[in-house]
């Protein structure tokens, strides 16, 4: 393995949660073809990976997609990938004539022969196989790579190709207008960057908080803690476009280039440096992917923001709760999101927030899968925008969970989390409810009562 890794001309990438290559016209150009779709295609990295697998199961273990009956496992991944190198490498080390190369159309493919498309598009990106790997062997890397050769060669199609279309020609996955994108804030005092020009911080709504009813609530309220603890902030409005993020870990490399190109490019024309947004997905995306492509920022997740707020004492909190909140004790659980506990480490401010949060009776209790550790809502990796049997979802194991704990409430702080975990709680246990931090805090607020009162009812 090491004499086949080493005789391809390509260096090493280090392993890090949530971050991907990029690719370059000029490569695609050069070589024909896009991602991975014939071993060759692979970083060294990743053929020397193949080597250090034990075929121990922890990464199968972890997999939320396997748990759920979908064709993934991850080992199963990297064993089928090292067996097919088996086949094919002694072509590439030298060592068989290349007339006996069976990395031919005639011999057995990657693709199709070795590792099926549904078992690629399974994936959740969650990184839970890396994270539990002993080897720090990185299936998901492996599988975004080979996407990227189906999506090139035009094997994606229903739902999520249909999303890839909308952000390629409406930037965002919605298909909806950029003039709609300032109405989830009609009422607030939301400054854009051109009637604040001096802001301290830029926060960036997503998509989904422009777009989809549910979670411009969770825009509303983190906007009331903004303004009520006094932070100069503005937002882009109709000059947002879609990180891309989804579109990049679906496979379509050009199409996320195309949209980080433009967010960069308004970014440094209002001399951006520091960023908020509520969505994991929209931070890794401004935080790792960006930087790839020259846009270097300080961005922060909005439960990191709101914790820094709580620490100097900018929020003028109720004592206990408001007496404008009329409603029963609540038991709350959090969901911490993958991309922002498991890729960012982030854990501990999400708690800080659902912590000042609670009022006289009310308790916070967790599941035995989180922070770190937590469990997908099935989601990540553009698995948002696939459509998927009610039996199969991923968040329906984490929402039994969630209620194994008495909870009848549950905490997120992700948009695809909010509407993963909502569904599922809607199939599965009616009467509970589903907030994002920003929600629970917004209800300490002196002038609680009258603000986004649909806020506060159950999902």
């Amino acid at each position: 393995f090491h004499a086949i890794a080493s005789s391809l001309n390509i260096t090493a990438e280090p392993a890090r949660l949530g971050t991907m290559g990029p690719v370059s016209l000029d490569e695609v150009e050069q070589t024909g073809r896009v991602g991975a779709g014939t071993v060759t295609d692979f970083t060294q990295g990743s053929l020397l990976q193949l080597d250090a697998c034990m075929e121990c199961g922890r990464c199968q273990d972890a997999c939320p997609a396997y748990a759920t009956g979908k064709p993934l496992s991850p080992r199963a991944v990297v064993q089928n990938v090292k067996g097919y190198l088996k086949t094919v490498g002694p072509t590439i080390a030298g060592d068989r004539p290349p007339s006996e190369d069976l990395n031919t159309p005639a011999g057995p493919q990657l693709h199709g022969d070795t590792i099926a498309a549904d078992t690629l598009w399974a994936c959740t990106t969650c990184s839970a196989c890396t994270e539990v790997c002993p080897a720090r062997i990185d299936p998901v890397g492996m599988i975004l790579d080979m996407r990227r050769f189906l999506v090139a060669e035009g094997q994606l199609s229903g739902a999520p190709a249909t999303s890839l279309r909308r952000m390629e020609n409406s930037s965002n996955p919605w298909g909806l207008p950029a003039e709609q994108r300032m109405e989830w804030a009609e009422g607030l005092d939301v400054p854009t960057v051109h009637q604040r020009p001096d802001f301290e911080i830029l926060y960036w709504v997503g998509c989904a908080a422009a777009y989809d009813r549910r979670v411009r609530r969770v825009a509303r309220a983190f906007v009331r803690l903004l303004n009520a603890a006094g932070v100069r902030f503005a937002v882009l409005g109709t000059e947002e476009r879609c990180t891309g993020d989804s579109a990049r870990r679906i496979g379509e490399e050009f199409i996320f280039q195309q949209l980080a190109e433009s967010n960069i490019e308004t970014l440094d024309k209002h001399k951006v440096h520091k960023i908020v947004t509520h969505c994991p997905h929209c931070l890794n995306a401004l935080a790792q992917d960006y930087r790839q492509f020259g846009g270097h920022y300080e961005v922060l997740h909005h439960s990191q923001l709101l914790a820094e707020l709580l620490h100097q004492g900018r929020l003028p909190l109720a004592d206990g709760r408001s007496a404008d909140v009329d409603r029963p004790t609540r038991r709350l659980t959090l969901h911490d999101s993958c991309y922002l506990a498991r890729v960012h480490q982030i854990v501990a401010p999400l708690r800080k927030v659902a912590g000042s949060s609670l009022s006289n009776g009310d308790t916070l209790v967790e599941m035995e899968r989180s922070g770190q550790s937590t469990f997908c809502c099935g989601a990540g990796g553009g698995r948002m925008w696939f459509d998927e049997a009610p039996s199969q979802r991923v968040a329906n194991l984490r929402v039994v969970e969630a209620m194994a704990t008495g909870a009848d409430a549950i905490g997120v702080s992700c948009p695809f989390c909010m509407t993963m975990i909502s569904d599922s709680v809607a199939q599965l246990s009616p009467d509970a409810s589903v907030f994002d931090i920003a929600e629970l805090l917004a209800e300490r607020l002196p002038d609680a009562a009258g603000h986004d009162a649909a806020s506060t009812s159950p999902t």
